[in-house]
């Protein structure tokens, strides 16, 4: 280690080690075992000893100086090491039958302790960070070796999907308008409209079964919800009850114990509404109040169970989706009192107070209700009217077509990412009914053209 590296602490060298390897500070918090606000003061320390301005510059430090190496693990420190599982290919398209989801049952393996949660959870983003570090260095070493003047790049993604469509078997009894949320390699289904009657239905579908199990329903009846899981429980807020009544209440599902608990409500009653987490916070975007398109932004802590207001989305409207990539939470689509809208609207949230809110580039065509999931640098977007995939990449700010729909797939304004995989859901009304197909996501590394002049 130099001399440079010695006034970074142990700690420091720690989360040094994390930044380099993708993490965000969730999950850096998770897996050190310290809170958000400790990582932010250890990484404004970091900054300052060795003179870098972002993430990015701190990972060209953290290479140089050793601490972590270029296509190997980390150097031998406090954190522990983390595996990280190699490629396997797709599973044949015959997927075992459906067990019936008649009523709980305990899982065959004892649940995950917080430490195996925390090591898991790490696993994708470490795996991903190292591919980028290597993809980056590689760049670097060509374009060394070429001539002076003749490093040309042709279009460069560092994660471009390739598509692999796996169909398993349908939900028996499909809803629409319901929440999804992933926890422990297990995706929840929460509730949704039967008919024009709201649900209070959960289920547990395990891919690696192809079974769903009924779990115990939730205390309130609700549609038209999102959910998402943050310090280990599933967040479900608001929604409408009978009689389509925007709902104020807020009810989380801890998977450990299988209990529902009530949190506190919402600053006003709201469904419809376009929901992410970041930094261990629940950002709840417009919606709908039962009478008006909604634009506000509220936002929920789970450690002090407290809601709070922030600075609202520039275009109010309702059924619009929402997805982190990097520090940003992109706000797609939905609709209003103009009909389906095409706006792409990016919140950054650690600019409140001035500039959170900026209008990028919008969709092509107008759409309400759709799918959208944020992956390592793009957001893609499933349109079920018009059965298609696009992409988002941010950095271009461009709209592309991510990837050709078959016709046997479900899709629905519901979709969730698990491990390198997105799920889709057909509604009761699609020509699939509670069709569940997942979309395998793999990333290549696609490198500059060199032209060495010959």
């Amino acid at each position: 280690m130099s001399s440079d590296s010695a006034q970074i602490s142990e700690r420091e060298r720690d989360i040094l080690r994390l930044v380099a390897m993708g993490a965000t500070n969730q999950q850096i918090a998770n897996q050190l075992n310290i809170s958000i606000n400790t990582v932010k003061v250890h990484l404004r320390n970091i900054f300052e000893k060795i003179g870098a301005a972002s993430r990015t510059e701190a990972t060209v430090y953290a290479i140089r100086q050793g601490l972590v190496q270029l296509g190997g693990a980390p150097e031998a420190a406090a954190t522990p090491a983390l595996a990280v599982p190699t490629a396997t290919p797709p599973a044949e398209p015959s997927a075992p039958a459906l067990a019936p989801a008649l009523a709980e049952a305990p899982p065959a393996d004892p649940p995950a302790t917080p430490a195996e949660h925390r090591r898991r959870s790490m696993i994708l983003p470490v795996a991903l960070g190292l591919i980028l570090l290597l993809g980056s260095a590689v760049i670097y070493l060509l374009s060394q070796r070429a001539p002076a003047g003749t490093n040309t790049p042709a279009s460069v993604n560092t994660a471009l999907p390739l598509n692999q469509w796996k169909s398993h078997s349908a939900w028996p009894q499909p809803r629409s308008d319901f929440a999804v949320a992933a926890y422990d390699g297990k995706l929840y289904l929460i509730g949704g409209s039967l008919g024009s009657a709201p649900s209070a239905a959960v289920e547990r579908y395990d891919p690696s079964k192809d079974q769903l199990v009924a779990l115990n329903a939730k205390p309130t009846a609700v549609s038209h919800v999102q959910a998402a899981t943050i310090g280990g429980k599933i967040i479900v807020p608001g929604g409408e009850g009978a009689g389509g009544q925007a709902l104020a209440i807020c009810e989380a599902y801890d998977p450990r114990t299988k209990q529902w608990e009530q949190l506190p409500p919402l600053p006003a009653p709201r469904s419809r509404y376009a929901l992410a987490d970041f930094e261990g916070q629940l950002y709840l975007f417009g919606g709908w109040d039962g009478a008006r398109y909604r634009g506000e932004v509220f936002v929920f802590d789970p450690r002090t169970r407290q809601w709070a207001t922030r600075t609202p989305m520039p275009t109010a409207r309702r059924a619009a989706g929402a997805a982190l990539v990097g520090e940003h939470i992109y706000v797609i689509g939905g609709e209003n009192e103009r009909g389906a809208l095409g706006v792409n609207e990016r919140y950054d949230p650690n600019a409140e107070g001035g500039g959170a809110w900026e209008s990028v580039v919008p969709l092509a065509d107008p759409i309400a209700g759709p799918a959208v999931i944020g992956t390592v640098n793009s957001v893609l977007l499933f349109d079920a009217p018009k059965h298609t995939a696009t992409e988002y990449s941010p950095a271009a700010d461009a709209w592309r077509p991510a990837v050709g729909v078959p016709a046997e797939i479900g899709l629905s304004s519901r979709a969730a990412a698990l491990s390198t995989s997105i799920f889709l859901f057909g509604t009761p009304a699609a020509q699939q009914p509670g069709a569940i197909s997942e979309y395998q996501v793999t990333y290549s590394t696609l490198f500059p053209i060199i032209n060495t002049g010959k």
